[in-house]
Parts: C-alpha cells; sequence; structure tokens
C-alpha cells in the first residue's frame, strides 16, 4: 500500500500560492474579503503570507489592471511573481513587443488568456503569436477554464476540453488550466493525462463563504478530486486560493486532507510550481 496521508493533516508545510489576484482598489473584491475575515490590503495580504508559510505567490494582472496592483507586485518581486494578460482579439505589433520584453526582463514568468470571458478558443490562430513568444522564452501560458462569474461569459470557450486542442497542436507549449475546468474536473483530469504539457491549478474551487450545502460540496469535491487524482496524478496540479476568495488557512486545511502520498503533497503545494514558474528564482 503507498504511504497516503491521513485525513486532517495540518502540518506546517512550504507553500507556493499559484493563483491570486492583487487588485486591492476593487470595491466587488473588498467586500466579499470582508465577509469571509480576510484583510485585503497590501499588509493584510503579506501578514497572511507570513502566517501560512506562503514563500511565494503568482499574481495574476488583466488587460484593465490598475497600476496599483502592478506597483505592488513590482515592489515586493521577492515574494510574487507575475503572469502578464493581454487580449489575443486585440492584438497589435506594440503589444506584443511590450510582452517581450516584460519576458525578457523577468517582469512576467507566464501570459493568462480569458476565454471564456473574451469569447474565443485556446487553438484560436489570433492566439499564436503568444504562444510562439512563450515557447521562445519557456514560459507557460494559463487559462481560465470552467466557471465563469459573469454572464456575459461563454463557457463553451472555457470548457476545459478547449485545452486538448492547442496541447496537440503546440506539444512544446506549457499549458495551465486555472481552476481545472470546474465543475468538468473529470474532462480536465482526462486532459492532463493525456498530454504531458498539460497542468492545473486548483484556485477557486472553494470559498470561505458557508452558504448552502456548504459543507456537503466540500465533501463531495474532496472525493472528485481525489478521485481524479487518482486517474490523472498529482505531479501536475498545483495549490492555489483566488485570493480573496478564500483565505490561505483555509485553503491549506481543506487541501490537505487530500487522501494522496507525502511525494504528491509536495509537489502539489510547492514544487510544481517552482518548476514552472520559478526559473532560477531562490525561495525565501
Amino acid at each position: 500500500m503507498p504511504n497516503i496521508e491521513k485525513a486532517g493533516t495540518t502540518q506546517k508545510r512550504k507553500v507556493i500560492d499559484a493563483h491570486m489576484h492583487i487588485n486591492f482598489g476593487r470595491p466587488q473584491s473588498k467586500e466579499l474579503a470582508e465577509k469571509i475575515g480576510v484583510d485585503y490590503s497590501p499588509e493584510g495580504l503579506l501578514r497572511e503570507m507570513d502566517e501560512n508559510n506562503i514563500v511565494r505567490g503568482l499574481a495574476m494582472t488583466s488587460p484593465i489592471m490598475p497600476e496599483g496592483g502592478k506597483k505592488f507586485i513590482e515592489e515586493h518581486r521577492d515574494r510574487f511573481w507575475c503572469a502578464g494578460a493581454v487580449d489575443p482579439t486585440n492584438l497589435t505589433d506594440e503589444r506584443l513587443e511590450e510582452l517581450e520584453a516584460d519576458m525578457a526582463a523577468g517582469r512576467i514568468c507566464a501570459v493568462k488568456l480569458y476565454i471564456g470571458y473574451q469569447h474565443y478558443y485556446p487553438a484560436d490562430d489570433d492566439c499564436v503569436p503568444i504562444y510562439e513568444l512563450l515557447m521562445k522564452h519557456d514560459m507557460p501560458v494559463i487559462f481560465h477554464t470552467g466557471d465563469c462569474v459573469s454572464t456575459m461569459a461563454r463557457l463553451k470557450f472555457s470548457h476545459p476540453l478547449t485545452v486538448d486542442d492547442l496541447a496537440f497542436r503546440f506539444p512544446d507549449l506549457k499549458i495551465v488550466m486555472a481552476h481545472m475546468g470546474n465543475p468538468w474536473l473529470w474532462d480536465a483530469a482526462e486532459v492532463i493525462y493525456k498530454n504531458e504539457n498539460v497542468y492545473a491549478d486548483l484556485s477557486g474551487l472553494i470559498t470561505g463563504l458557508s452558504e448552502g450545502y456548504w459543507e456537503e460540496y466540500r465533501k463531495g469535491l474532496l472525493e472528485r478530486l481525489e478521485s481524479a487524482i487518482y486517474y490523472c496524478g498529482a505531479d501536475h496540479l498545483m495549490f492555489g486560493t483566488d485570493y480573496c476568495l478564500a483565505s490561505h488557512a483555509d485553503s491549506i486545511e481543506f487541501f490537505s486532507k487530500l487522501k494522496i502520498k507525502e511525494s504528491d503533497m509536495e509537489n502539489f503545494f510547492w514544487k510544481t510550481a517552482l518548476t514552472l514558474y520559478g526559473g532560477e528564482s531562490p525561495l525565501t
């Protein structure tokens, strides 16, 4: 029998949060954070990271992200990596030059694309110039997959099976499905199982809000994740919170209940993210 972690293990392990949103001035985010007891501020985030041994975080940007968030990331380069963002449906030569300059300077370590929100498929030709830059600099592309919070989004674009065409077309491109395509976890697991170049983060699967069938949902989610992991393995999966949707303490406690090998726990909580995003970056 393999050495499986017992449910409820909460040891103080090293953690990398592979999916965070740092947009402290956004009123909706601050309101949600207050409801779950998160101090959504620069000081609050750094304190929460210290308390939970979060040694590094990957901060997501968007094409419309205010400069304040970008400035915070730049001021704390020892704590955060940054994923750049671009809209392939409105791509210019100038924007591509800016993107490559950010890659070359180490200001970003990945590019995030919002397929469901901006209505295009991962394998669309408009995206190819971005993928060529990413492969040149050995950086991954991250897609928002699965559920979308806006009614104006279109789920047919964000379904995890759309990633398979891209993985087949560009086997040297590293691809990350943010949120593991939730609620289509099994479909996402198959895409990972089939394609060596595909990864997923498990951010945004839980929130701190205790409404409705909260306990039942989490119990069922844990079981579905374990089943998916037993199928596709855990070495291409990464811990993430989708901060500020959930606190680090709550998220670590939840995912620590996964009944998987300790070696898989280490990969999940920090080693895979370090390999994928860290490059030569030391962890402090």
